[in-house]
């Protein structure tokens, strides 16, 4: 693409924040990041749309709903692309859940930056830069929602936050970087893989609260008994190893899993639940042939979107089985 219509939408974040000496705290618009980008080449029209301005932990599934919403409503009446600068303690959810509801042949690239804007070392500009560079390039169409971190490309379904205030922080689980801006140029290096099914954003309910537990050694179990009468509707439990829980655990699980869907995931870092290896009882075989639900290669986070999702429209068991199916 030569000349391009991109909206830029900013949503707050340490790439918009400005340190007055109390801590960094979100303050930049749209408008003001724009500013500060200088490239070698046309961009084109920008629109800038201020449409957060929080720090990336205050972010809601509500609010990606809505965001994807303008998206889809901008890409129908001509936008060629889209930048989204976010913070990124949840650049990975925000991805994912992006990635989840819209279908476009428009880029789409996610953004944030680990140092302030008015940090001498502000990677801000420099990670925009490349944001925009990517945004214009052919290949990036149709290639799902991309995070655009440090001049390296990730694709929404792998890509995680791995250290806590690195500028090389995002890493892709499993997969590498699918690109990367080098000497000013994009170069790919592969294909990202589409999401199995998208989401009608019109059909979403309300809030479906769904749990998120991460076992230690020795854990007990007992805060599952309470989940139902604390309002969630679906559980996402982050067990050990490959799927593994404490004998403990076994029958409160089972016993949940009559009452809300229970998606096993992992604690661990890298790499799939199990589905066929360990006999025992709490493992990956023993749980799954009691009703829980395999997370396939999602991490817990992209489990708990994604559950939450089929909860907002309406997904039964059989459904939501069968969707995360296609990430095994």
């Amino acid at each position: 693409m030569t000349q391009n219509k991109l909206c830029f939408i900013s949503l707050g974040g340490t790439i918009a924040s400005v340190d007055g000496g109390g801590g960094a705290v979100p303050s930049l618009t749209a408008e003001d990041l724009k500013a500060h980008l200088t490239l070698d080449h046309a961009l084109g029209a920008i629109e800038c749309i201020s449409f957060r301005s929080v720090p990336g932990p205050h972010l809601t599934l509500d609010d990606v709903i809505a965001l994807s919403r303008i998206i889809v409503e901008k890409a129908q009446i001509g936008i060629d692309g889209f930048v989204i600068s976010s913070g990124t303690d949840t650049i990975e959810e925000l991805a994912f859940g992006l990635d989840l509801l819209i279908k476009t042949p428009a880029p789409i690239i996610v953004v944030g930056a680990m140092r302030p804007a008015n940090h001498d070392d502000s990677d801000g500009p420099r990670n925009l830069r490349a944001a925009f560079r990517v945004v214009r390039e052919d290949r990036a169409g149709g290639c799902g929602v991309l995070v655009v971190m440090n001049e390296e490309i990730h694709g929404a379904q792998f890509v995680i936050k791995a250290h806590t205030n690195a500028f090389g922080t995002f890493q892709s689980r499993g997969a590498g970087q699918i690109g990367a801006v080098n000497e000013k140029e994009v170069r790919w290096h592969a294909m990202p893989l589409p999401q199995p099914a998208k989401f009608s954003i019109d059909a979403l309910a309300e809030t479906q609260p769904v749990a998120l537990l991460k076992l230690a050694m020795g854990d007990d179990g007992r805060l599952l008994p309470g989940l139902p009468d604390l309002g969630f509707k679906g559980l996402v439990l982050e067990a050990f190893g490959g799927g593994h829980t404490p004998s403990s655990l076994v029958q409160p699980l089972e016993k949940l899993v009559n009452v809300m869907p229970v998606v096993l995931a992992s604690r661990v870092f890298d790499g799939p639940i199990l589905a066929h290896t360990y006999g025992f009882e709490g493992s990956e075989q023993d749980l799954l042939s009691r009703g829980l639900i395999r997370a396939g290669y999602l991490n817990g986070v992209q489990s708990r979107l994604l559950l939450e999702l089929h909860l907002r429209s309406g997904a039964g068991q059989k459904d939501i089985c069968a969707a995360f199916d296609a990430y095994c």
